[in-house]
């Protein structure tokens, strides 16, 4: 009896074993749900922060805020004045009476009003990356002779004077205190350095700008109409216009500018276009110095400038013309000019704009036109006309001039039947004419003449042109100068170098064609 209860003890104690390995192995696998009550309740819970503002992310956690009243509403804008100290500069941003904000020494100016804005931000709501603790040793964060001391007036007149002491360790910031608060904290260094800026780094540097085009032109693009170049740089004066009229249709092939003065001349379109792209917007690097008085203007080299651009912007619109062409028209001009003077260390050019009373910095990348003179802007080609408007070309060497009259025939059906090359009597190749008068054509300006470089004697060789395009006739004549050079002089008056190499090429293809051999080029 005693044997079979224990059989039955052993039996059950076993059973309930199983029973419980069971209902572990089926929890840990999942094959029972639990059930708790709420006093057994261990499930694990978890909050959402709410997402930091991008601010927040940037400059920290807000030390106080007052873009908003009293009464919780927003506050168009917070700050009425700051005034501000520091290492460089002792100045006030006010509020004009236009409810804009200035610096007040120089309201009078264009206002960085970006900027302007920025400060304003930065002090209606001050963040700050880490509160130190209490501490009475803060000469230790440069508060002994603080970077900068600044007190912001509300627009309800309460007040806040915060310090700006050193450069923080290991954190991209600033040492900065509160009066009336014992905490030491660190700001982001953008808060930092536009408390440490200059009262002048506030001053508006965007100078120029396109001319505002009408609301009912949709084609019309801002243009550079007409330049003027001057300065003690230059010994002339350069003249740069678009010819609008289509009088000088000969000298614009290639671009819409006619260069007007010193010389009438074509313009170089690769050169002068980085000239023109330019000018429809400027924008200064740096202010160096508002309100100049005459003594620092020649200092900065800006009583006798090295450079002047005078120019005129405006709104070009093209339309359809009657006969099939286009037609343009400009409006809203706008009257530019830019004195240069000197440079800075860093190669920046200190200048005047529009008559705005403050010497700006200007890169050489936003003024190309600094040191450009006729040469460097005039096509390189003596000459730029189609042989169908030359009606005679005489050519002097070696004291030999030989005149080849040019027959043009519109009508015929072939090229070469499309002109008649005749000289003392005789007819020439006109397919070889045209190839030599390419190599002409390729004869070009190469630099300014040698200093001290004079006519003399006879011409080595010389070009006569009469036009049937209503153009005046001109003259080429090439004098020797150096070793590799001519002195080129025109008719106008216009003395450059051309290549001696070029003109040879030219001179050995001319002897062969008065010999009746082919003419060759390598264009």
């Amino acid at each position: 009896m005693r044997k079979r209860q224990r059989n039955l003890i052993i039996a059950v104690a076993v059973l309930l074993a199983l029973i419980g390995a069971f209902v572990g192995f089926g929890i840990v696998f999942g094959w029972f749900s639990q059930e708790t009550t709420d006093e057994t309740d261990t499930t694990a819970t978890t909050t959402t922060a709410p997402l930091k503002s991008e601010e927040e992310m940037t400059y920290g956690e807000a030390l106080y805020d007052r873009t908003k009243n009293a009464q919780g509403g927003a506050v168009s804008q917070p700050i009425r004045e700051i005034a501000i100290q520091n290492h460089r500069d002792s100045y006030k941003v006010i509020t004009r009476s236009d409810n804009t904000m200035a610096v007040e020494a120089y309201q009078d100016l264009l206002t960085d009003t970006m900027s302007i804005d920025t400060l304003c931000g930065y002090l209606s709501t001050l963040r700050v990356l880490k509160t130190l603790e209490p501490t009475e040793d803060t000469a230790q964060f440069g508060f002994a002779d603080p970077s900068a001391t600044v007190t912001v007036t509300f627009y309800d007149d309460t007040t806040e004077t915060l310090e700006i002491g050193n450069a923080s360790q290991g954190t991209v910031g600033y040492y900065a205190r509160r009066q009336g608060d014992d905490h030491v904290y660190i700001v982001h260094s953008d808060i930092a350095e536009s408390l440490l800026a200059e009262g002048k780094s506030f001053i508006g540097k965007s100078l120029i700008g396109v001319p505002p085009r009408n609301a009912d032109d949709t084609t019309g693009q801002a243009q550079l109409l007409q330049l003027w170049l001057t300065g003690r740089c230059r010994p002339t004066p350069v003249e740069i216009a678009v010819d609008t009229d289509g009088e000088h249709a000969s000298m614009t092939y290639v671009s819409t500018y006619v260069m007007k003065a010193p010389y009438l001349r074509a313009v170089d379109s690769d050169a002068f276009h980085v000239t023109a792209s330019t000018m429809t917007s400027l924008t200064a690097v740096g202010v160096e110095c508002p309100h100049p008085t005459t003594d620092q203007l020649a200092e900065y080299g800006l009583s006798d400038p090295y450079s002047v651009a005078a120019f005129t912007l405006s709104i070009v619109s093209t339309a359809s013309g009657e006969n099939g062409g286009s037609v343009s028209t400009h409006y809203n001009d706008r009257e530019h000019m830019i004195l240069l003077g000197n440079k800075d260390e860093n190669g920046n050019y200190y200048a005047l704009v529009d008559g705005y009373d403050t010497v700006y910095l200007l890169s050489p990348a936003s003024v190309p036109w600094a040191e450009a003179t006729h040469l460097t802007l005039m096509s390189k080609l003596l000459f730029m006309k189609a042989i169908t408007e030359v009606d005679e070309i005489a050519i002097l060497h070696d004291g030999t001039e030989t005149a080849f009259k040019l027959e043009h025939r519109p009508e015929a059906e072939t090229r070469d039947e499309q002109m008649i090359v005749t000289a003392n009597g005789k007819t020439y190749s006109t397919r070889d004419f045209r190839t030599l008068y390419q190599l002409m054509i390729s004869v070009k300006r190469v630099a300014e003449k040698e200093a001290g470089a004079t006519v003399s004697g006879e011409p080595v060789l010389r070009f006569k042109l009469t036009f049937n395009d209503g153009t005046a006739p001109m003259t080429v004549s090439m004098y020797p100068m150096t070793a590799s050079r001519y002195l080129c002089v025109t008719d106008d008056g216009e003395q450059t170098a051309v290549s001696i190499r070029d003109t040879e090429t030219f001179l050995t293809q001319y002897e062969n064609y008065l010999k009746g051999e082919p003419v060759y080029s390598q264009y």
